[in-house]
């Protein structure tokens, strides 16, 4: 590695000096002078009245330490949910004792734990501990500096991360997405609903012909058209929640509800519910068949998991009369209504 090129000031005997910091690595180290009459610079250059030499020399391992950092350095959390960062702790010149991590500064409303703490990094490798921050559903709002610190015995250490807390949508009405092509709602909410007249009706059934039919991600499942509105079958409206009212978020447990309304004869009737981790390319999974008990308007609900994916998921109501559930089942009375939204 070149620590500098110098030229001489004047002819004869010269002293010339540089500085240069002790890398890390072996207990014996070297430099090289490279003397030479004109060419360029080298680690050995070939002129005939080039000079090189050597000097081999002992150096010590330094100050045993450490190095505290985060990935990311930037973190958004909503009210109502968590996110996380993963700090490590890197040991230098051989350090490997427990290291205790804390927090400052956090704002308002949030909490935050280390899944391990202390931490002993092995000599001269690292070890890391995931910091969960969880945010209130009142928690403040806004930007924070937080600072991680370790700490063994009077060495410490620092590194900041960036915590930023935005609010959660609350309750949502979906509005219909002409790309998708079925009601959705944008920004993560502790529920979103289609709403009372998004869905209304089936196909252009006599009395009741439903706005933006079928209402399905990308139109690819038609609806039936036979019947009358309020009197055959029909999926009026859906909707997803949590039960706590907090975000929406992959790996939650959330209730899904369908209001339909149910033939004279309800047994002939069912409710096919399913659900898509990815509303941009869905795969459609079951998540329940329900037999309605009664004629007429009823809802209908199933809970199921948000299952890690995309930040953009759906579920499907298919309201069919008799026929077997499949995620469009083809039939002049069946209805099949999509419902799109965000989630952390």
């Amino acid at each position: 590695m070149l620590i500098g090129t110098v030229v001489p000031t004047a002819a004869g005997l010269n002293t010339i000096s540089r500085n240069y910091t002790l890398p890390s690595g072996g207990s014996l180290q070297a430099v090289r002078a490279n003397f030479r009459y004109q060419g360029s610079a080298s680690s050995c250059s070939t002129g005939a009245y080039d000079d090189h030499d050597d000097l081999i020399f002992a150096v010590g391992g330094g100050t045993p330490g450490f190095t505290v950092s985060a990935a990311p350095t930037a973190v958004s959390v909503s009210q109502g949910s968590n996110a996380s960062s993963t700090i490590t702790v890197a040991s230098q010149n051989g350090f490997n004792s427990a290291t205790t991590l804390s927090l400052s500064a956090l704002p308002s409303g949030v909490t935050a734990a280390f899944s391990t703490n202390p931490v002993t990094p092995p000599a001269n490798g690292t070890v890391t501990s995931n910091l969960t921050f969880t945010a209130s559903a009142t928690a403040t709002t806004g930007t924070t500096n937080v600072t991680v610190t370790g700490t063994s015995g009077t060495l410490v250490q620092t590194t900041t991360i960036a915590l930023t807390v935005t609010s959660s949508g609350g309750a949502l009405t979906a509005v219909y997405d002409s790309t998708l092509k079925a009601p959705k709602c944008a920004t993560v909410g502790s529920s979103c609903d289609s709403g009372p007249t998004l869905l209304l009706g089936r196909g252009t059934m006599s009395g009741g012909n439903e706005v933006n039919r079928p209402n399905t991600i990308n139109s690819t499942c038609a609806d039936g058209n036979s019947g009358t509105f309020h009197s055959d079958e029909s999926n009026d409206r859906l909707k997803v929640a949590t039960s706590d009212g907090t975000p929406l978020a992959q790996g939650k447990t959330i209730t899904v509800t369908a209001t339909v309304w149910a033939w004279t004869t309800p047994s002939a009737d069912s409710l096919d519910l399913y659900y898509a981790a990815n509303a941009s390319s869905p795969t459609w999974t079951l998540i329940g068949t329900i037999t309605p008990t009664a004629a007429g308007a009823q809802s209908i609900s199933r809970t199921y998991t948000l299952p890690s994916g995309s930040t953009l998921q759906a579920v499907r109501a298919q309201f069919r009369y008799q026929g077997t559930a499949s995620s469009c089942t083809s039939g002049s009375y069946n209805d099949h209504d999509d419902l799109i939204f965000a989630v952390n």
